[in-house]
């Protein structure tokens, strides 16, 4: 009885055919690899503003960006309101050398070179101080309860940083619309949009052109500084 052997010839289709098919599939599940950690980006975000919210409440209505040698993610670790595994995106695989750099960026009105926050005041309120006692050098804190518009203030964002930067491909726990800090700024990371989470407690995605009808006019796009 003749056995039905493949030639060399008709394996290496085969295989070729494999390949395509794989080529073809790729991009698709990285696509929904993707989508699944925007999920999850999201779902972190959530978190950490519910717990700025929680904080915000045990602390007379006060939000601590930052003070001197403590970064707003120490703060609520410290406090026991979040981990640190949550305030980082699942997307970013480089991490920084100090993990309360790693984070999310919250917003810094104090790097505003353009009048951004000012602009703003009649719409959203003068809520920001800096520094306590006198004491201006390096202090950042938010008044909830003299914030208008909640849902239009955009607290925490999906950030990184860009090309030049020493922690090029990481995160940056700040950002400023107008301004880069440490070369980093809000990136549209997740396909285009970047995760965003406001003051009223929700979260969402906000694409290039929504961030830059926001006002934005840094951002990082692809590892690139882009202004606008």
């Amino acid at each position: 009885m003749k056995k039905n052997i493949f030639t060399l010839i008709e394996l290496l289709i085969v295989i070729a055919i494999i390949a395509i098919l794989a080529s073809m599939l790729l991009p698709a599940l990285n696509k929904a690899r993707e989508a699944a950690r925007k999920v999850e980006c999201n779902n972190r975000l959530s978190q950490v503003m519910k717990a700025t919210l929680f904080y915000a409440n045990d602390k007379s209505e006060w939000i601590t960006t930052h003070y001197t040698g403590s970064m707003w993610g120490m703060v609520l670790e410290e406090g026991n309101y979040l981990t640190q595994e949550v305030m980082r995106c699942p997307s970013v695989v480089e991490r920084g050398p100090y993990w309360f750099h790693d984070t999310y960026g919250i917003y810094r009105f104090d790097l505003d070179d353009k009048g951004y926050y000012n602009k703003k005041k009649e719409s959203h309120g003068d809520f920001a101080v800096k520094g306590v006692n006198g004491d201006e050098s390096d202090q950042i804190y938010y008044k909830i309860s003299k914030m208008r518009n909640t849902s239009r203030i955009l607290l925490y964002a999906d950030t990184l940083i860009g090309q030049g930067g020493s922690r090029v491909n990481t995160m940056e726990w700040t950002f400023n619309p107008c301004v880069f800090a440490e070369y980093g700024a809000v990136s549209p990371l997740h396909g285009g949009e970047a995760n965003v989470a406001f003051a009223d407690g929700h979260t969402d995605g906000l694409s290039t052109l929504e961030l830059r009808a926001e006002g934005f006019t840094s951002l990082v796009e692809n590892g690139f500084l882009r202004y606008y």
